[in-house]
């Protein structure tokens, strides 16, 4: 009596489950994989009635062999209204080979309770094969060692050719900032006119050093080398014209002397003497 009753219960069960109005379907996104790639494996359930009708209690926990579990994710809706109302319940389950082969999805049993009688039913999956492609071949040491040296070369020769370019930037720009003697002197004597402010002595300390700096890179003669009286001779032997050498002489040895004696001057006479110099560095080619 006992067996009867619960055969009879079992029969209620699957009647309840065929008379329901609801199934399973299950589809792989491919049925061929490489080693390296993943797929796509989808169960879907649909049922006459809205998303309240079925409660489903566990999750859905597919047992897979060859194959490793990743992201899992599950989504319902319901089309129509009423009697015709019709839900959907997707589940999505992304497979990665773990090794090459046949790989297997076993057959899942998806329990669930009808509402509001709470009636238990049971839907089941069908297995499922994939065939996986071996792994492809990792690189062979010498050929791996190989292209790291390429690796290696490439950078080596960027960084070198990055200096390079920025030494002859360098030399570019430095070029760009030289200026010939004259220029260079007509330019100091400017700075030292504005850094003198007024004070003479101060201004003759700034004549001599670039007055002997002009010298020397225009004659190759260092005037230090030369007391007062011997200058001009010696600077009347170079290309520098008589009239010329005579008054840069006068120049320098007055402003190497104003250096360390007490000088008295007049109102004026750093501007007199300013001029003096620049009008003939700027009229007379020297």
């Amino acid at each position: 009596m006992k067996n009867l009753f619960i055969l009879l219960i079992l029969s209620l069960f699957v009647t309840t489950a065929a008379n329901s109005g609801i199934s399973v379907s299950q589809n792989l996104s491919q049925t061929d994989i490489a080693y390296e790639d993943s797929l796509l494996f989808e169960v879907k359930i649909v049922w006459d009635g809205n998303q309240a009708r079925y409660l489903f209690e566990n999750p859905l926990a597919p047992t897979i062999d060859r194959l490793s579990l990743g992201k899992v994710s599950s989504s319902v809706s319901s089309v129509g209204a009423g009697e015709s109302e019709q839900t959907l319940k997707t589940f999505q389950f992304t497979l990665h080979p773990n090794a090459f082969g046949a790989g297997y999805i076993a057959p899942i049993s998806i329990n669930y309770l009808i509402w509001p009688d709470s009636l238990p039913g049971e839907l089941h999956t069908e297995g499922m094969t994939v065939q996986i492609a071996e792994p492809l071949p990792e690189p062979a040491e010498s050929e791996a060692m190989f292209w790291w040296i390429v690796v290696l070369v490439v950078i080596g020769c960027g960084v070198a050719g990055y200096f390079i370019y920025r030494h002859k930037v360098s030399v570019a720009l430095a070029q760009q900032d030289q200026h010939n003697p004259k220029e260079q002197f007509l330019i100091d004597l400017e700075s030292i006119k504005k850094d003198a402010d007024g004070d003479f002595k101060r201004f003759q300390k700034g004549i001599w050093k670039i007055l002997r700096e002009y010298m020397l890179q225009t004659t190759s003669l260092d005037p230090e080398q030369f007391d007062d009286s011997k200058l001009s001779e010696a600077l009347l032997d170079t290309n520098i014209d008589k009239s010329e050498a005579g008054r840069l002489a006068i120049w320098y040895i007055r402003a190497r002397q104003d250096r360390f004696r007490p000088i008295k001057v007049e109102p004026g006479d750093l501007i007199r003497l300013e001029s003096e110099i620049r009008n003939l560095f700027e009229n007379n080619n020297i």
